[in-house]
């Protein structure tokens, strides 16, 4: 306790020709700045990840002479990527990893791991072997005893054959890859946050960290000195809160940050319209629901798929998908990406991990269903198995019909009446058997409308003889499908309990799961 007092005192001396207020907002910026760190590392991470798991599918199945990119030895001057060529799988492996074999530009054989790759080539050719080259190069490698070890997933050997010289020098010289535009955009992100910092009053002294240690130490210990002053002698209030109670403060410190809650702790319009949206991230659905206007553009195809790409998390590395969605569709999700990064680097800031799915690659597949391919073509179209695709429509589908049902938000500043429209639209189209079948699946009529797939324009490359053609909706035709009284549903709240039901009749939702 002494020494807590001593560093109080020490801190406070620090701080005395400081103003309280410019502190505060160093505080702020710094910690920022190192929140958009921590998520540009999450999402490079995130992207190795999903590289890893392609190049340990992938490399065992490329031929002998692929031109890829190895980490640098560890020992290395030269730290940058180092071109080399795929020789074969490993025969003997230090653990129960798969491990390769691999001649390196300079000459240098290794054996390594995914986990040593950046990049694997497949777009190049393969590095051309002249006959009895292979066998050479095979005959040059180390016995097990003499492998040299590098780091815990890379070995090398310190032997370099003028044999393999000559082959080595045909390796062609690779350029790191380039990085994904989520990790471009965090970059920007990070730079523009440090550029706050070093642009603060404080930011630019020499005691800048000193004095936000200082300020740390403060915030920390004064709550604990007030009371041993005081004589309390007591913990620290949060010491006995519950991380269950941490959780739930820091979640609604969140949505009062995208003015869902108030700061007196009531839900606001908006907020109660996010919440009844039942997705695994229902704040970035809602978010993108009322700040994209071009979603009410979309026809009913093309905003089937762009759902697809924002409710639905199947991604696999080892999935095959023979067509992406139209253009304006992936436009609309490269868009999103940046309310991707802003709202998950809030989420983090307040220590909440809540994922945040945003992946197109069955987004082409959704459209396609969508458009009116058959079952048996769909199929054709990807290696998903027909149960996992089943359920992916039905995901979709379930995200579709909660759109109409959405609370009505004053002064058009929730889900427009328009994109209502086209929701119910997409839902029909997508009610076909397979996917609904009366049994374990059912949408109720009430949530359906008259609306045919003939006529639906699209770019994406769909097999030969299926639906491609201008959209047949014209601002005459909504304005009267709007004018009709069953094209959508009467939200209303019932003042007595509170709880919101549809007007008119009460038919059954159509759920049998």
């Amino acid at each position: 306790e002494d020494d807590e007092m001593v560093q109080y005192k020490n801190a406070l001396a620090v701080l005395q020709d400081v103003e309280a207020s410019e502190i505060k907002s160093l505080r702020k910026l710094t910690e920022r700045v190192t929140t958009e760190r921590r998520v540009l590392r999450y999402l490079r991470e995130q992207d190795q990840q999903k590289n890893l798991a392609i190049f340990e599918d992938s490399l065992p199945y490329c031929s002998p002479g692929t031109p890829l990119l190895l980490k640098a030895l560890k020992d290395s001057e030269d730290q940058a990527p180092q071109s080399a060529m795929l020789l074969d799988v490993a025969t003997w492996a230090p653990d129960e990893e798969v491990w390769f074999t691999m001649l390196a530009q300079d000459n240098t054989v290794r054996m390594v791991t995914v986990s040593e790759i950046v990049d694997v080539a497949l777009d190049l050719p393969l590095v051309t072997l002249n006959p009895g080259e292979f066998e050479t190069i095979v005959s040059h490698l180390p016995a097990k005893h003499q492998w040299l070890r590098d780091t815990r997933k890379s070995l090398y050997s310190e032997v370099r054959p003028e044999e393999t010289l000559d082959i080595a020098s045909r390796i062609p010289l690779l350029s790191p890859p380039s990085e994904p535009p989520e990790v471009l955009s965090q970059q920007n992100r990070v730079a523009f946050s440090e550029t706050q910092v070093q642009e603060h009053p404080l930011g630019s002294r020499a005691d800048a960290l000193e004095l936000l240690q200082a300020a740390r130490i403060v915030a920390k210990t004064s709550s604990s000195i007030k009371k041993l002053t005081s004589g309390e002698g007591a913990l620290n209030e949060d010491d006995s809160v519950s991380p269950a109670w941490r959780g739930f403060q820091a979640l609604t410190s969140c949505l009062q940050e995208y003015g869902m809650i108030t700061s007196e702790g009531n839900v606001t319009d908006i907020g109660a319209m996010v919440a009844a949206i039942n997705a695994e991230n229902p704040l970035f659905i809602g978010v993108l629901l009322i700040s994209t206007p071009e979603l009410d553009d979309l026809g009913p195809h093309h905003l089937a798929a762009f759902f697809s790409a924002i409710a639905v998390d199947m991604s696999r590395p080892d999935v095959f998908v023979a067509s992406g969605p139209s253009d304006v569709v992936l436009e609309l999700v490269e868009q999103s990406v940046d309310m991707k990064d802003r709202i998950l680097a809030a989420q983090m800031s307040h220590g909440l991990d809540i994922p945040i799915p945003l992946d197109p690659t069955f987004a082409g597949i959704v459209e396609a269903w969508a458009m009116g391919v058959s079952w048996t073509e769909l199929l054709t179209l990807t290696s998903v198995q027909e149960g996992d695709l089943i359920r992916l429509l039905r995901r979709v589908m379930d995200v579709l019909r909660q759109i109409p049902r959405l609370p009505y938000v004053p002064n058009d500043r929730g889900v427009s009446t328009a994109l209502r429209l086209q929701a119910r639209r997409a839902l029909t189209l997508m009610d076909r058997f397979p996917v609904s079948d009366d049994v374990t699946y059912t949408v109720s009529e009430e949530e359906l409308m008259e609306v045919s797939n003939e006529g639906l324009k699209t770019d994406m490359k769909l097999p030969e003889g299926q639906i491609s053609g201008p959209m047949g909706w014209s601002e005459g035709e909504v304005s009267e499908a709007l004018a009709k009284e069953d094209m959508l549903f009467d939200y209303t709240a019932e003042e007595s309990d509170g709880v919101s039901s549809l007007g008119g009749s009460s038919g059954d939702s159509g759920d049998e799961e």
